[in-house]
């Protein structure tokens, strides 16, 4: 499905100001990597976050998934991704199955980023909308976040999305707490 970018609406009469989402393509590649590199190296703890495979993921994600970004000119400023090739993943499925029962598909929403200085704008929750919105034509399904337990900021922008946290555990050798959301959708 095509999705149109989108223009987010500010008070600024310069257009050098405006801001919009656009989906993201191997085209790309330079400029996420280097915004993810950057958002990595900023990071005052570690947090599930590979470095040393974004050159292997990155176009795999591009490829098959959904990619998201909130733009101003060039310049990224925040992130959102769905790796449809993981759908349905059943490593998650195995790690949800004691104490959640999926109905539909399962996606995990990741790379979910936004620069230090454009936070408090709701930006978050705008790429998951975003990115979420081009999942329209399934009638139901899971979606799925993981957050580290002390990253506060995150889990209040999953839950103002309409998440739920449902337990916490190791995922990859990492805390993460998991984040559900079911999603059924009238055609």
């Amino acid at each position: 499905m095509q999705k149109e970018n989108s223009k987010l609406q500010f008070n600024s009469n310069n257009d050098s100001d405006e801001i919009s989402i656009k989906k993201m393509g191997i085209s790309d590649f330079d400029n996420i990597k280097d915004f993810v590199v950057e958002q990595h190296n900023s990071l005052e703890r570690e947090d599930f976050f590979i470095i040393e495979d974004i050159d292997t993921e990155l176009p795999v994600i591009l490829s098959n998934g959904i990619v998201v970004a909130i733009m101003q000119k060039d310049k990224i400023l925040g992130l959102q991704a769905i790796d449809l090739s993981l759908k349905n993943s059943l490593t998650l499925q195995e790690i949800l199955q004691s104490v959640y029962t999926t109905n539909g598909e399962l996606y995990e929403l990741g790379w979910t980023m936004v620069r230090k200085e454009c936070r408090g704008k709701n930006y978050a929750k705008k790429l998951i909308e975003h990115v979420c919105s081009y999942l329209e034509d399934i009638s139901e399904y899971t979606l799925v976040a993981t957050v580290h337990p002390a990253n506060t900021i995150a889990l209040k922008v999953y839950m103002d999305y309409g998440m739920k946290p449902i337990f916490q555990t190791q995922y990859y050798g990492y805390d993460r707490t998991f984040l559900i959301k079911k999603v059924t959708q009238i055609k």
